[in-house]
């Protein structure tokens, strides 16, 4: 039995599909193995920049907001709406993943199975947070037996801030001092987890990109956007205002819709802002994800996935840099566009951005080489 852990347990569209993409790959590569999702959802719940004291606090006054933004019945309906959308996203999980029962601790007897291999990735499994926390035993396979084969799979650190990072260096070195084969997502990744072991390195793509657009488009085909008109898709992970006055400045000279996504509080601004020119996807599932990127005439995205899917599926796009507490989370973004020739389509500000349509015979082509190449290792790994 080969066991997968990745973080599929959130409901963001890229930890779903990544982990469809990857279990799909596995099964294709060792057919006769039974290939199963260690459902462990937990992990990185901590702050790196932030005090014991700090983070309680932060805690303490986002709970006295939302309580705050809910005692009024528009945003009460925007919490049913996210409710509802983690429903669907459990009836996708249940669908298409295979994983063991859920569970929370790290002692859990889920984690003692004979496994013929563990594979970790993709996404940010690797981060500073996770590094720090008992979940490290997860999430580096620190679980697995001396005969199980230790396997990382475009596992992503989430940032290459050096003010963090050198100040880990020894918990990373003896977190991955055991694994077999290590792969990771960013070439700054290959670069940090280098020094730290005799191994070799190497540099794959996000599972996602492991599986063929047609497959993407089969599963989506009966899937129905909310507009008959052409549109914009706006994904955000966090308010970006600059994001929003792109899309309007888009839609009004093309006359499109905007077809936006995005799920915090601020989601109820974006209704004022967009008017009669925004469409809420408060409630889009995985399928519905993909089905508004194939749909949109361009995405614009703060997401690496939001990113990965829009070049698959060969839109045109924008992406936008992103930080999180400070730590800028945008080195697996810029990465992925570099190693395409697309970082024009990438920028902080709406300025940044070149309107030259994109060549996706030249894109593809560098794909192409990059998935066989990312393929091979995981065969190999797996076979070795």
């Amino acid at each position: 039995m080969i066991g997968i852990v990745n973080i599929q347990w959130f409901d963001n569209p890229g930890a779903v599909w990544l982990a469809y993409s990857l279990q799909e790959t596995v099964k294709k590569i060792q057919p006769n193995e039974e290939v199963v999702i260690v459902d462990y959802a937990a992990g990185g719940g901590r702050s790196v920049t932030m005090t014991g004291t700090q983070r309680v606090l932060s805690k303490l006054k986002r709970k006295a907001c939302r309580l705050i933004f809910y005692i009024f019945p528009q945003n009460r309906k925007f919490r049913k709406e996210l409710a509802n959308r983690h429903n669907k996203y459990e009836k996708f999980r249940q669908k298409y993943l295979a994983r063991t029962p859920r569970f929370t601790k790290t002692d859990s007897a889920i984690l003692g199975q004979a496994f013929s291999a563990c594979i970790v990735g993709s996404d940010v499994v690797w981060k500073p947070e996770i590094a720090q926390e008992v979940d490290s035993k997860v999430y580096f396979l620190k679980f697995a037996g001396k005969n199980t084969k230790k396997i990382a799979y475009a596992a992503s650190i989430g940032t290459d801030d050096a003010k963090i990072l050198n100040e880990l260096d020894e918990i990373y070195k003896n977190l991955i001092s055991d694994f077999d084969s290590i792969s990771v997502r960013e070439s700054t990744a290959v670069q940090y987890i280098q020094q730290l072991t005799d191994k070799r390195v190497h540099h794959v793509l996000d599972p996602v990109f492991l599986t063929d657009a047609d497959v993407y488009r089969k599963l989506i085909e009966n899937e129905i956007v909310p507009c008959e008109q052409k549109f914009i898709y706006l994904y955000m992970l966090g308010y970006n205002e600059e994001m929003v006055s792109l899309a309007l400045d888009l839609a009004k000279e093309n006359t499109y819709k905007i077809i936006y996504d995005l799920h915090t509080e601020d989601n109820i601004i974006l209704e004022k802002k967009f008017g009669n020119y925004g469409i809420a996807s408060t409630n889009a599932d995985p399928l519905q994800f993909l089905a508004l990127i194939d749909n949109a005439e361009m995405v614009l995205c703060d997401s690496f996935h939001g990113t990965a899917f829009s070049i698959i599926l060969h839109k045109e796009f924008y992406t936008f840099g992103k930080s999180n507490s400070g730590i800028d989370i945008s080195t697996r973004m810029k990465d992925l566009l570099e190693s395409l020739s697309l970082m024009s389509r990438y920028g902080v500000s709406k300025d940044d951005m070149s309107n030259k349509p994109i060549n996706y015979e030249i894109v593809d082509q560098k794909l192409s080489v990059r998935r066989e190449e990312s393929i091979r290792y995981l065969a190999d790994a797996l076979s070795g």
